[in-house]
């Protein structure tokens, strides 16, 4: 059991020990919360061939229960029942070792809440009461056909934190809220940058509003054509002239020229040709 080691990746252990010297602070829910910073396990001393399995749960700490007054933690003791903890076994089930050194492991799909009824039908949701400690824990359990031992239980201290409703400390706050892409203040960042408009995005549309101005100024088209060929053009016949004048003329404005729809006459029908027979001339003999 000693050979085996259980750490935090690199890109996670600063950002959890940054948070555990501010008295780190966890939001609990009703609807569940993932656990940020993100748990990222490195396991190392593992026999390659041989099959484990990983769960996670979170332990109280004490049984203390904690009330912030006067900017600082103030403890009393907790009247809550301390439970059994609930256990989350790792979504990739058993594993060889080598496959579990290969890459961190994490339990992204835990939820923490501060509803019991929330655990009921959901494996992967964890109860905790609120104002309390609580660290996470990693057991390793090696497997075979008959049974399953445990190997190796890892505690890290600074990954304690204190479960809360809504941060107290400023710098908590800040400090999650600025490393955090799902948290509602990045959001809002995320949101103000892109409705605030860069230089040249402003430019732009300046320059656009100098070519086209907004339709709430536009000038009043005038009445008058601005080219009516038909009156003056020999070779422009009138069925041209009425659709060109519907084209140079805006909706909504008469033409002058042609006050009245045009209307393609209609051919008269020629009578029919009356075809006179000749006399027939009758020689009789006499």
């Amino acid at each position: 059991m000693s050979n085996i080691q259980v750490t935090l990746s690199m890109s996670t252990d600063s950002l959890w020990r940054e948070c555990f010297a501010l008295e780190h602070e966890m939001i609990l829910t009703v609807s569940g919360r993932r656990i940020f910073p993100t748990l990222e396990f490195v396991i190392a001393g593992l026999n390659p061939s041989k099959t484990y399995s990983a769960c996670f749960h979170l332990e109280q700490v004490d049984d203390k229960r904690l009330r912030f007054t006067n900017k600082c933690w103030q403890e009393t003791l907790s009247t809550e029942t301390r439970e059994t903890p609930r256990k989350v076994w790792h979504q990739q089930g058993a594993q060889s070792g080598s496959e579990w050194m290969c890459r961190p492991i994490t339990f992204d799909h835990v939820r923490i809440t501060n509803k019991k009824s929330k655990e009921q039908g959901n494996a992967s949701y964890i109860h905790l009461h609120t104002q309390h400690r609580y660290i996470p824990v990693l057991q390793i359990f090696e497997c075979s056909p008959e049974s399953s031992s445990l190997v190796s239980v890892t505690k890290i201290a600074h990954s304690q934190f204190i479960t809360v409703t809504a941060y107290h400390k400023p710098e908590i706050n800040t400090l999650k809220t600025n490393n955090n892409p799902y948290s509602t203040g990045s959001r809002k960042d995320r949101k103000r940058d892109r409705l605030t408009p860069t230089s040249s995005s402003s430019s732009s549309v300046s320059s656009e509003a100098c070519v086209t101005p907004p339709p709430s100024k536009r000038p009043t088209p005038s009445l008058s054509p601005a080219f009516s060929p038909a009156p003056f053009t020999p070779d422009f016949n009138m069925l041209q002239a009425y659709f060109l004048s519907q084209y140079t003329f805006p909706m909504g404005f008469p033409n002058p020229y042609f006050s009245s729809p045009f209307m393609i006459p209609t051919p008269t029908p020629t009578p029919p040709k009356i075809v006179e027979e000749e006399e027939e001339l009758v020689v009789v003999d006499v």
